[in-house]
């Protein structure tokens, strides 16, 4: 995807900002309870970004429910959950949760070792003897995504296999053949690669040590003990009842291959491909364990309460899944690092899947979860939508906030030794726009210089409301492209389209 094209798709953050700024819903929050009154505000605040996102994306829907620690959840959603029926998005279907069915399989592992069944150091070998490339992973390494084991959707043939079946119920033994046949990506340990593969393989080790099935050890260890009554892995169990459709753009890279095997049934109309007309589509187990799970927004957000705030997992295993080479990627066992602009550390993971997008996120200095799902796949980052909803609950968008400190203070802090007084200083100077535009050039070399990702993401974005173009383009176009962390790319892609929406030509 070129990077033209993923600032275009960030453009719709500008939009809500601005709006966000236009509403006395976005201020401060009266404590976290959202009922009465603050229930009613903070949907007020809230369901104009998702909007917003919905029309900007081109998506046909859109939900959201942010589950806060008091109070009734507040549930937004935009649009159309099936286009054929002209059913409206509400927010309470089930849906495929893709990826995110990582954090399920992740959290069995670590119970695992905690159980003293399994060894996150030792190789993969040792559970499975007959897959020849966990001669030098280890189990870690799957579940960080350090493997180097290759996608198994990139080699043509399995790819083509899958489209013209996809109802074909594939099982572990045959994907770990498929993956162990496939040249590997890097040495284990070198590097890092977000693929699915990685828990296809810790699917497989979770069935060998237990001698239990996928399905069954999730129910046992998750979905039964913490009510989750939406819940089940597709293609394993029982549907619990139909889940929305899946969309794929007319001019996605696999629409040819899809209509090639299924014209007769997939066509293009409402803008998309619309994948629940491929026979049996819902059956799929091609990637059993890295996704598969469909559940709802209450459950997934009830799971997400659960896992990050340590009712799952000992002490010892959740800091094993908290622990992450920030270096390399946010990625640590099956959960992922967010750094919003409220600076606010957030956990969760995103869930890709076939025509469908999620992500689940829990913030433990505000005590909130948050899920958002739309109906199409490869369309538009969610993360953008989940960061401006969590700076509305942190009231970061208010008069006063720019004012606090001089601008010579905030210079001065930009030089600081400590990053956390780095990174404020230049959330804040964003904040000012234009009026901080003496900033830019510092900002500019701690952009492309500053050990520490967070302090350039804060000021990738920074730099996108301050200005001027032609200073910070280039230097934010080198980041979208270049910098090491994913997290640091993202800003600037949305800097970049700060800059091409209000300034640049």
């Amino acid at each position: 995807m070129s990077l033209r094209n993923k600032a275009e798709r960030a453009a719709w953050a500008v939009l809500i900002l601005a709006l966000c700024l236009s509403l006395a819903g976005c201020g401060p929050l009266p404590g976290r309870s959202t009922s009465g009154g603050d229930g009613a505000s903070l949907e007020k605040a809230l369901q104009p970004l998702v909007d917003e996102w919905r029309t900007e994306n081109g998506v046909p829907g859109v939900a959201m429910v942010v589950s806060p620690r008091e109070g009734d959840p507040v549930t937004l959603a935009a649009g159309i959950a099936d286009l054929e029926t002209e059913k409206r998005m509400t927010g309470k279907e089930l849906f495929d949760a893709g990826t995110i069915t990582q954090t399920f399989v992740a959290a069995a592992l670590l119970q695992l070792a905690d159980e003293g069944k399994l060894e996150l150091d030792a190789l993969v070998v040792e559970y499975l003897p007959a897959f020849p490339p966990g001669a030098a992973i280890t189990v870690r390494q799957l579940l960080s995504h350090t493997s180097g084991l290759p996608e198994l959707r990139n080699d043509p043939e399995t790819l083509e296999a899958f489209f013209r079946d996809p109802g074909r119920r594939w099982s572990l033994g045959e994907l770990l053949d498929l993956a162990a046949a496939m040249p590997a990506y890097f040495e284990p340990g070198t590097s890092f690669r977000d693929t699915d593969t990685d828990y296809i393989v810790a699917a497989a080790i979770l069935e060998a040590v237990t001698g239990s099935d996928l399905a069954t050890e999730l129910r046992e260890r998750f979905f039964e003990p913490l009510g989750l009554k939406d819940t089940f892995v597709a293609g394993l169990e029982e549907m619990r009842r139909p889940y929305v459709s899946g969309y794929l753009a007319c001019g996605h890279e696999l629409a040819a291959t899809i209509q090639a095997f299924h014209g007769d049934r997939v066509f293009c109309q409402w803008g998309g491909l619309d994948l629940d007309r491929m026979t049996k589509y819902q059956e799929a187990t091609f990637n059993t364990g890295a996704s598969g799970v469909v559940s709802s927004a209450t459950d997934l957000l009830r799971w997400a309460r659960a896992l990050y705030a340590g009712q799952v997992l000992s002490a010892a295993a959740q800091q094993e899944m908290f622990t992450f080479d920030a270096a390399r990627s946010s990625h640590g066992l099956g959960a992922m690092h967010f750094m919003p602009p409220t600076g606010e550390v957030a956990w969760g993971h995103t869930g890709r899947a076939l025509g469908v997008e999620s992500i689940l996120l829990y913030s433990p200095a505000r005590d909130v979860a948050l899920l958002a799902f739309s109906n199409a796949g490869d369309v538009g980052n969610l993360t953008y939508l989940t960061d401006s909803v969590l700076d509305v609950l942190a009231g970061m968008e208010t008069a006063e906030g720019p004012a606090e400190r001089s601008l010579d203070e905030l210079m001065a802090d930009l030089q600081d030794a400590d990053p956390a007084v780095r990174r404020e200083a230049a959330m804040v100077l964003g904040r000012m726009g234009a009026g901080a535009a003496s900033a830019a050039p510092t900002l500019v070399q701690l952009l492309a210089e500053d050990p520490d990702w967070q302090v350039r993401q804060a000021t990738a974005t920074a730099l996108g409301s301050i200005g001027p173009a032609s200073l910070v383009a280039e230097p934010l176009r080198n980041a979208a492209l270049n910098d090491p962390h994913d997290r640091v790319q993202w800003a600037a892609q949305l800097a970049l389209s700060s800059l091409s929406g209000g300034q640049e030509q």
